[in-house]
């Protein structure tokens, strides 16, 4: 049997079972997952120079950064994973690397404590959108598959706001990875955008019109990413969940 596209792997991921979260086999869920994060660290690669600086967010256990640091070991990283288990994984993962700093926090369009719903059946698909969150429970129960969601309270910040007490003015990637939230994540790195003039490539998780609980909120800010010179990507035909990369217009390769 042939692998399954990028997309489906997605939106199997997130509505697929891999056993209950107390049982997950760590490594078989990494080696599962591998080949995906690989892709995408492949589209970002060309733009990102040998010692440039990623923001990961919604860097779960940090497999992106990782795989990312093993074609770019002199990079550096700041992750942001607001589930205290993972960031925690996250941590001693990149213990011994002292370019690579883990945070537990959550990124977003406020300054907030929020609740996270975390997923028995996927530990990547953690997700503070209440209401996607019933969306993913009604589709599996309709597949008659059963589902059960954690919750922890988390603390989101504004990512302008943090960068300015972090002193940060400048970043080369962001990625984001938040099962619905990354729109809300994005409106809080445009006051970035607009303040310091940087142009990072932007790696973020979208959701097609079909899916999405606020699909004009999300248009709005890919606007505002045209706006500020970014080249323009197809969002009406794009897949249902589909890793979207935007490009400053100009910006060169970097290998």
């Amino acid at each position: 049997m042939p692998p399954l596209p990028h997309w489906m792997t997605r939106v199997r991921a997130l509505f697929g079972g891999v056993g209950h979260r107390q049982e997950i086999d760590w490594p078989a869920w990494e080696t599962r997952i591998r080949r995906i994060v690989a892709s995408e660290v492949d589209r970002v690669l060309p733009y990102f120079p040998d010692d440039g600086l990623i923001v990961d967010v919604g860097a779960n256990i940090g497999l992106f950064t990782a795989v990312l640091l093993e074609r770019r070991p002199r990079a550096r990283a700041i992750c942001f994973e607001p589930v205290a288990s993972f960031c925690e994984r996250c941590r001693a993962r990149f213990a011994s690397n002292p370019n690579v700093r883990v945070l537990n926090l959550a990124l977003g369009n406020k300054n907030e404590r929020a609740t996270i719903y975390k997923p028995d059946h996927n530990p990547g698909g953690n997700s503070l959108v209440k209401v996607q969150v019933k969306r993913y429970t009604s589709m599996r129960l309709e597949s008659k598959q059963r589902v059960t969601w954690e919750r922890e309270d988390v603390e989101v910040r504004v990512f302008d706001d943090w960068a300015r007490e972090a002193r940060i003015e400048r970043v080369d990637l962001i990625k984001t990875d938040t099962e619905g939230h990354d729109y809300a994540v994005l409106q809080g790195v445009l006051p970035f955008l607009e303040r310091t003039g940087n142009r990072p490539v932007i790696l973020s998780e979208l959701l097609s019109k079909s899916l999405h609980h606020a699909w004009s909120e999300q248009s709005a800010v890919v606007q505002r990413l045209y706006e500020f010179g970014y080249q323009k990507v197809d969002l009406e035909h794009m897949r249902e969940i589909e890793d979207i990369l935007f490009v400053p217009g100009g910006r060169e390769r970097a290998g």
